[in-house]
């Protein structure tokens, strides 16, 4: 479960890409984070006291923590983690579009969805922003747009129901202007 409000402890990620570099994993990782830093060359997990931090590799004379990348690299570090020590799992995001700038947002969805497909976990992410859904209509395309839906919760007296959308149908809603969130 990835919460809102609380962000993962980079020592708990660096512990989660170390359990990963063991497996031969890290170039994975690496490549998911391409997708948003296309300069990331490696990732390396190094003790920094009593905790370790994840630095990478960007083309500058050292490495330098993920953190100074922005919080668009360290939240979809954190996520591609908990999707990748997660293999045949579920993991939970809620507020998906948190500390992500809404320019690359279509990208982090492309991450994601390749990240869920290569590891065999399903996300269940939850969002009420419009700029999100329509990013994942517009990252989530090919063959991974058959693995996407979208499930809406509508209440209307004391009662919930879910309407449920396939990629397609919430592309049409978006692009008639239709209320989704």
């Amino acid at each position: 479960y990835l919460g809102a409000r609380n962000t993962t402890e980079p020592s708990e990620d660096a512990q989660k890409f170390g359990q990963l570099d063991i497996l031969g994993q890290q170039e994975k990782i690496v490549e998911f984070l391409k997708i948003i830093e296309p300069g990331l060359k490696s990732l390396s997990s190094i003790a920094m006291g009593d905790i370790s931090l994840i630095h990478g590799d960007i083309g500058l004379s050292r490495k330098i923590p993920i953190a100074f990348m922005g919080d668009g690299v360290s939240r979809l570090l954190s996520i591609i983690l908990a999707i990748a020590t997660s293999r045949n799992g579920i993991v939970a995001i809620d507020e998906c579009e948190n500390g992500i700038h809404y320019s690359v947002m279509p990208k982090i969805w492309e991450a994601i969805a390749k990240a869920a497909r290569e590891y065999d976990c399903q996300i269940i992410a939850t969002t009420h922003s419009f700029e999100c859904l329509e990013a994942a209509c517009n990252g989530i395309t090919g063959d991974l747009a058959d693995d996407f839906s979208y499930v809406r919760l509508d209440r209307a007296n004391d009662k919930t129901t879910a309407k449920c959308f396939n990629r397609e149908m919430l592309k049409v809603a978006i692009e008639k202007n239709m209320e989704v969130r």
